[in-house]
């Protein structure tokens, strides 16, 4: 859900304004986002992209995410979480993952906008069982290229978001090539409808207990703008296709505010 959290208010506002410009947050200007999700699997995707069958997986995530308009085209993001892993006799509860990043816009027109971004992941709590923390066991380092542009489809607006980037992981995991693509659509004034894909894909070799992994998500959620601070998101996602993870499906809900 990180790759809407930029853009939802431009595609509410008029469409003689530009779409650029506000991908990031103006100087001394930002948003926060609170997000309670839940998931949950009973099979999961093997080295061949088969089902098989496995202990039950639960997870209930507390996610937050914070950007600041350091200047008008460089954006500081925080995005800090808590979660409750469970499977079988098996249980990762406490903090999770804490990522601090900078965005930064170099180009756009109009309609068009581009940015690179870079991030450092901080693990949380572990206790080192695959694939429960999935690799969340060590540090990582992540660079992207973003890339969006707004339409217009009759007298409605929507945007198109695409994301490719690589993530460093230390120690054990693989590394990752990760690519996220967004399609939104206002639905009305004041409501926006969202799907979205999230990719994932190993790259080099991971050593055991990890694995090499693929991971095909998609989302579907929709956004209402309460008022000129407050949004809510609803939205469910599942796990299409994978190599090595778990077949997931979820829920979420948001709480969004400007300030």
């Amino acid at each position: 859900m990180r790759t809407i959290t930029f853009i939802f208010w431009i595609i509410l506002a008029s469409c003689s304004q530009a779409w650029a410009g506000a991908w990031t947050q103006p100087t001394g200007d930002g948003q926060a986002i609170v997000t309670l999700a839940y998931s949950f699997a009973e099979d999961a995707f093997d080295d061949s992209g088969d089902t098989v069958v496995i202990d039950s997986f639960t997870k209930l995530e507390l996610r937050g995410y914070v950007e600041y308009g350091l200047t008008d085209w460089a954006t500081l993001i925080v995005q800090p979480e808590l979660r409750l892993k469970e499977q079988g006799d098996n249980a990762s509860n406490g903090l999770g993952r804490f990522d601090l990043g900078l965005r930064a816009r170099f180009w756009q027109n109009d309609y068009a906008v581009a940015f690179v971004e870079g991030s450092v992941s901080a693990p949380g709590q572990s206790n080192d069982l695959a694939p429960l923390n999935g690799g969340d066991t060590d540090w990582e380092l992540e660079a992207r290229a973003l890339y969006g542009r707004g339409f217009n489809i009759g007298w409605r607006h929507g945007f198109l978001d695409a994301q490719l980037g690589y993530r460093h992981r230390f120690s054990d995991p693989a590394d990752e090539v990760v690519f996220d693509l967004t399609l939104g659509l206002d639905v009305t004034e004041r409501s926006l409808a969202i799907l979205q894909s999230f990719n994932r894909v190993s790259v080099g070799s991971a050593r055991l207990p990890f694995t090499e992994t693929q991971e095909h998500k998609i989302a579907f959620s929709t956004v209402y703008k309460v008022d000129e601070l407050w949004s809510v998101q609803a939205g469910s996602q599942l796990t299409a296709f994978g190599v090595n993870v778990l077949r997931e499906q979820g829920v979420f809900l948001s709480a969004w505010r400007k300030f």
